[in-house]
């Protein structure tokens, strides 16, 4: 199971560090928050380093938040985050694991569900923390989707047969 998560990371990996990335890239590095940066993966590299300045790691996650939101250089930046996100999903990856057993494709799909649209409809003139936002909310929205589907599984089980037309009686049988 653990390892199609990995060929996930391995891919977004690959796709930040491609010529297409690189040239994508060049064109991001405009707007100021990316500029001190000379490649993409330098940019993953310091937002998933333990320590550093919080408040500069933030504003750096507000711009791709940003960027994503507005589809510029989509693919790219929603690698960025992923990827410099990544330890924190990784931990909500680990611990929803034991609720899709046998399913990991199910699991990932989920996630990857969960996090894009969190990405889509975060307003940054409400949130305090971009990554504790976007990694929290992913995790509470991957349990309250397994929830919803259990309670939808649950009703479907029992499904309370209802006849509303009693069987008439023949004029015989009176």
């Amino acid at each position: 199971m653990r390892a199609r998560w990995e060929a996930l990371h391995a891919a977004l990996d690959r796709s930040v560090r491609s010529l297409q990335a690189e040239q994508a890239f060049q064109q991001a590095r405009q707007h100021p928050a990316l500029a001190r940066f000379d490649q993409p993966f330098e940019v993953v590299e310091y937002l998933a380093s333990k320590g550093g300045d919080l408040d500069e790691k933030d504003r750096l996650l507000g711009v791709l938040v940003t960027l994503v939101q507005r589809r510029e250089h989509h693919e790219l930046v929603s690698g960025l985050l992923w990827l410099g996100l990544w330890p924190g999903l990784d931990a909500v990856y680990r611990r929803r694991q034991r609720n899709f057993r046998g399913q990991p494709e199910e699991l990932i799909a989920e996630l990857a569900d969960v996090f894009t649209s969190i990405i889509e409809r975060l307003d940054l003139e409400v949130v305090h923390r971009v990554a504790a936002t976007l990694v929290r909310s992913t995790a509470r929205d991957l349990i309250d989707r397994r929830r919803r589907a259990a309670a939808g599984a649950a009703r479907a089980v029992y499904q309370p047969t209802f006849d509303p037309a009693p069987p008439r009686a023949s004029p015989d049988e009176l």
